[in-house]
């Protein structure tokens, strides 16, 4: 029973170091990017803003974007830091936190049209110790819990949250009301892509899906026209994300099609009109270059050229969306490495047309993300199925009365341990 535990546990821990070093990886890969180092005279008289702390000069954008970036960072190093000092431990974070914040500072002196700024450093900080307190909450516990039992909640609810949470990145509420009018005035913009309001439309049937398939108190199809209701209207109060027509009417068409067309619920027909959607969008405006474009095998090479804040909440929509389509494939009777294949070589094929098409960067970034999240939704089910295992054997341990001594003396490991 305790080996069942255990292999559970420390797959988990595992997946959560795989997690931090990929987020350390990406915060590397995007400071750093495009990696031509050069020298030069002007790296000297960048010294003042590297040591320039003054976080009032920030802007908004830059501010939420170094914030955010290093959340994830203190979040898994907490949990993928084995220490029975809890103040060491800390101390240890925070200072590895620092030692990257500011080295990278440091190490864009050498990159051209990097700007260090030690202002950025400050925010990644913070950014670090928000990420650190978040991993001292049950965040677990405050999921809605399925009726198997298992801590770990299931893909299908995790997947479901994670679209929803889209609509409300980049996570800045206001009260402000110049910013709810701004978003009415949006909602109500008489230009409406059918595209969008199909991809949309089909997005909230996949999140009815999900959560009826959660095992949880959210499968209550009573409860979906609240959600859409809740979720819209929070979204009108969030900074940098106004929602458009196509969501609000793709959710209100979205429930009278659950409801009464019962053939749209099925995983199969979810994804091919999920997969269409997703890859219409991509062309739109549909208007041919008159030479085709480059194709970039650097990864994430358009995201980081531009407004770094917008395009960290498009790889979050595109990580989320990708690894639903993945997951309806195998809820359709696919095997998930399959399922994984399939939908990444779609994507690639995608990217090869899109030097043809203006608007879509043609880059190898959607197809390495299909894979990145494929692979982790086959590690986590294993890291699930591991632990229903495990309570299937206690289970059946109380039942017949055996090895209660070791029940009692092997607890099961706590991966939300307070320090």
């Amino acid at each position: 029973m305790y080996s069942a535990y255990t292999h559970a546990a420390m797959a988990g821990i595992t997946l959560l170091k795989i997690f931090l070093a990929l987020f350390t990886f990406f915060i590397v890969y995007g400071s750093l990017y495009p990696f031509h180092i050069a020298l030069s005279s002007d790296a000297l008289s960048q010294w003042h803003a590297l040591l320039n702390v003054d976080i009032t000069q920030s802007g908004r954008g830059d501010t939420v974007a170094n914030i955010l970036l290093f959340v994830p960072f203190g979040f898994f190093c907490r949990h993928s830091y084995p220490a029975k000092n809890s103040i060491l431990r800390f101390v240890h974070i925070m200072l590895a936190g620092l030692l990257l914040a500011f080295g990278l500072q440091v190490a864009q002196l050498v990159i051209p049209g990097r700007v260090p700024s030690g202002s950025d450093a400050v925010w990644n900080m913070l950014g670090c110790l928000i990420g650190y307190s978040l991993a001292l909450l049950p965040l677990l516990h405050l999921l809605p819990k399925s009726k198997d039992a298992a801590r770990f909640p299931p893909i299908p609810l995790i997947l479901a949250l994670s679209c929803i949470a889209y609509s409300w990145a980049p996570f800045v509420p206001s009260l402000d009301f110049q910013l709810l009018k701004d978003n009415l005035k949006f909602i109500f913009s008489p230009d409406i892509s059918p595209w969008w309001l199909l991809q949309k439309f089909t997005l909230w049937l996949v999140i009815f899906r999900f959560l009826r398939s959660s095992d949880t108190w959210l499968s209550n199809e009573k409860l979906y026209p609240l959600i859409v209701v809740v979720v819209l209207s929070v979204n009108l109060f969030i900074v940098g994300h106004a929602p458009g027509a196509e969501h609000i009417l793709g959710g209100l068409l979205a429930l009278p099609a659950w409801y009464f067309l019962r053939p749209l619920r099925q995983a199969s027909i979810l994804a091919v009109l999920f997969a269409v959607s997703l890859l219409i969008t991509t062309f739109v405006p549909f208007e041919l270059h008159q030479d085709p474009n480059s194709f970039s095998w650097v990864p994430f090479s358009g995201a980081l050229s531009s407004n770094i804040l917008l395009n960290a909440m498009s790889i979050f929509r595109k990580l989320a969306y990708y690894a639903s389509l993945i997951w309806l494939l195998a809820e359709s009777g696919l095997h998930l490495r399959t399922s994984t294949v399939l939908v990444a070589a779609v994507l690639f094929f995608s990217e090869q047309l899109q030097v043809y098409f203006v608007g879509p960067s043609p880059e190898i970034t959607d197809t390495v993300m299909a894979v990145a999240v494929g692979v982790i939704l086959s590690h986590y089910q294993a890291i699930r199925r591991a632990e229903l295992v495990g309570n299937q054997e206690v289970d059946s341990g109380s039942r017949t009365g055996t090895d209660t001594d070791k029940l009692t003396l092997s607890p099961k490991p706590d991966l939300n341990d307070k320090p």
